[in-house]
């Protein structure tokens, strides 16, 4: 919860204490979301900095294949997509309904964002499930 709402000091407070231990960072709640994820979710940079310095997992997905990636390009949280493009995050996952975290960006209007994508080799090829494309999501 103190990922979600963004509560840094709370966050570091309990894992410099010892009450979250590393083998429960990465707990995921009933929709597959991590403290990380949601941290993203919601666009809290200096939070999912503390947890990916605590060894969170950057990669984890939820229930629906979405990736932290994917919600800071909803977001277009450049911030967050750069941290996370420079921890070795594939650019290119798909989530459940095909969509990339490039088509997310495109769908956003985020064009810095998209070309931080491509320039971390995100795929310009794969099509979604249901609009068949990545670049019309942005006309």
């Amino acid at each position: 919860m103190a990922a979600r709402l963004g509560c840094a000091e709370v966050v570091n407070i309990l894992l410099e204490n010892g009450s979250v231990a590393v083998s429960i960072l990465n707990k995921k709640n009933f929709y597959g979301r991590s403290a990380l994820f949601e941290a993203c979710t919601m666009g809290h940079v200096a939070v999912a900095k503390i947890l990916i310095d605590s060894l969170a997992d950057p990669v984890a997905s939820d229930n629906f294949q979405s990736t932290c990636l994917m919600q800071a390009c909803r977001l277009g949280n450049g911030e967050l997509v750069r941290m996370l493009l420079n921890l070795g995050v594939n650019a290119s996952t798909a989530n459940e309904a095909g969509e990339t975290a490039l088509m997310l960006a495109c769908q956003q209007g985020s064009i810095e964002i998209a070309k931080c994508l491509i320039e971390y080799r995100a795929s310009t090829s794969v099509k979604d499930k249901v609009i068949k494309c990545t670049w019309c999501c942005s006309l």
